[in-house]
C-alpha cells in the first residue's frame, strides 16, 4: 500500500474519532433535582418545596404546569444549575406516582 493511502486512511480515522460524541453525552443531566413536598405557592413563577422557595424559569415546561401542582403532592424539581446557585431556577417537575398529580 503506498504511504499516501495510508496517510488518507489515517487521517479519515481521526476525522471520525474526532466527529463522534463523547460518551455518555446524551445522558448529562441539566442541573440538580431536588425531590420533597409541595409546602406552599407563594406566588406566580415560583414553588415552595419543604419549606425552600424556588423560582420558575419561564416559558419551561415547568412554567407551563405550574398550576396543576398542589400542597402535599411529592415531586422532582429539576434545577438549570446547582441548588447552592443563587440564579439556579426549576425548569422541570415531575410528580412521583400516588400523590394525586396530574401524571397518575
Amino acid at each position: 500500500m503506498k504511504p499516501s493511502k495510508i496517510w488518507g486512511l489515517g487521517s479519515l480515522l481521526a476525522l471520525a474519532l474526532l466527529a463522534a460524541p463523547p460518551p455518555g453525552w446524551s445522558t448529562r443531566v441539566v442541573g440538580q433535582i431536588v425531590t420533597g413536598q409541595v409546602t406552599s405557592m407563594p406566588a406566580a413563577g415560583q414553588i415552595e418545596v419543604d419549606h425552600q422557595v424556588y423560582r420558575v424559569r419561564a416559558g419551561t415546561s415547568a412554567d407551563r404546569n405550574l398550576r396543576k401542582f398542589h400542597m402535599g403532592q411529592r415531586v422532582d424539581l429539576e434545577l438549570d444549575g446547582p441548588v447552592v446557585a443563587t440564579g439556579a431556577q426549576v425548569v422541570s417537575i415531575a410528580v412521583h406516582a400516588g400523590t394525586g398529580g396530574a401524571n397518575d
